[in-house]
């Protein structure tokens, strides 16, 4: 097991030697920008595949994420290594938590007893391809792509006051969070709900996840970092799961962190020296299905569906022949033809990859172009029929 470690270990240097590494000179950068926020238990060093891992003890989680984006910004998002528990700690609170979701769902099971063979189908739609913050660049067809799935849902028989559409504007942090608080009170152990993101992703955070960017978020100028209040965070989508437990839940995520989103947002890529700034502007990664099995949480009698447009170090492709990303366009396509999710994943990912190979591989003259949508079924059986 060792061997093959080291021999991963060596093989991500070869892969990455072509790239800006951190020094220790970006280390010595990284601690001072820890004494300046307070951090004074935090710390960074070299982990075996060469890149530079958070250490550590912390007050909580946010803690952890402020010094994670500090390393972010001096030597790069590619560059900082998620966060493990040997090397950081911070006080847990999934006891209390789990606690009260616990308590949750006992309330809502004891609520839904009259009229328990009902079955209500709710969703959430978000498309963002426009933002307040100026320099974020646009995203031409994100509100097409939430339309469609809209038009999907209603043409199958969501009803309208089951269907919570934010588009552009209204689609700030306030409204998605009021939206999922809505649903959170309204669902039961019988029902489904959908939630589908179509936006930019942030930065990844301190477990490799990914912040969905609303419509109001913002820069927090004198750290200049994208403010973690003013996103959907990951813990947001886990607690909405956790909490609709054992409501069918489907959440799909057609984002991606692409550094040449922010390139014009003042600090926000990592621009110690010419080359990292290049290397950052030309990064991109999308949700992995390890960060999608972090959002599905461990609870296994709900079942749980979570997809996501592109894998790890992949940008979720715009078409615009088609008009709408690579991924929901046939997806979309697939759910018409189907009539059930999984098999309308399964039959939509070969198409998406095809296509971007041919179409973006040829339009970006790089042979290296790849777009994989990933997925996580719990049970491996799971699907929402239409």
């Amino acid at each position: 097991m060792r061997s093959l470690s080291f021999f991963f270990a060596a093989f991500f240097l070869l892969l990455t030697a072509a790239f800006a590494a951190p020094s220790n000179d970006d280390i010595a950068l990284i601690k001072l920008r820890f004494l300046q926020e307070n951090l004074k238990n935090a710390s960074v060093e070299f982990s075996n595949d060469g890149r530079l891992r958070l250490t550590g003890r912390f007050q909580d989680r946010a803690e952890v994420q402020l010094a994670f984006a500090l390393a972010q910004q001096v030597a790069g998002v590619r560059w900082i290594a998620p966060t493990t528990p040997e090397n950081v700690r911070y006080p847990g609170t999934e006891a209390i938590k789990s606690g009260i979701l616990a308590a949750l769902r006992k309330s809502r099971v004891a609520g839904a007893a009259i009229g328990q063979n009902e079955s209500e189908r709710y969703a959430l739609v978000v498309g963002v391809g426009t933002y307040s913050l100026k320099g974020i660049a646009p995203i031409p067809n994100a509100g097409d792509d939430a339309k469609a799935i809209v038009n999907f849902l209603g043409a199958k028989g969501f009803k309208r006051e089951n269907l919570i559409f934010l588009l552009e504007d209204q689609a700030t942090k306030h409204n998605v969070a009021q939206a999922m608080r809505d649903l959170e009170s309204r669902v039961r152990p019988n029902d489904s709900v959908v939630l589908y993101f179509s936006t930019h992703g942030a930065p990844p955070n301190d477990l490799g996840n990914m912040s969905i960017v609303m419509h109001d978020t913002s820069v927090d100028k004198k750290r200049r970092l994208v403010d973690p209040k003013t996103a959907l965070q990951d813990d947001d989508l886990k607690k909405f799961i956790e909490t609709v437990s054992p409501t069918r839940v489907v959440v799909i995520l057609d984002i991606c962190y692409s550094g040449s989103a922010f390139v014009k947002v003042p600090g926000v890529i990592a621009s110690t020296s010419k080359d990292l700034f290049v290397e950052e502007s030309n990064f991109a990664t999308g949700v992995s299905q390890t960060n999608l099995n972090y959002l599905a949480g461990g609870k296994q009698e709900q079942e749980k569906i979570l997809i996501s447009a592109s894998g790890p170090d992949e940008k979720s492709w715009n078409s615009q022949t088609l008009k709408h990303g690579y991924f929901t366009y046939y997806f979309v396509d697939e759910l018409k033809r189907k009539g059930d999710l999984q098999s309308a994943y399964l039959s939509a990912k070969p198409r998406v990859q095809s296509e971007v190979q041919r179409v973006v591989r040829a339009e970006r003259n790089d042979p290296t172009i790849n777009q994989t949508p990933q997925a996580t079924f719990i049970p491996e059986a799971a699907t929402l029929k239409f």
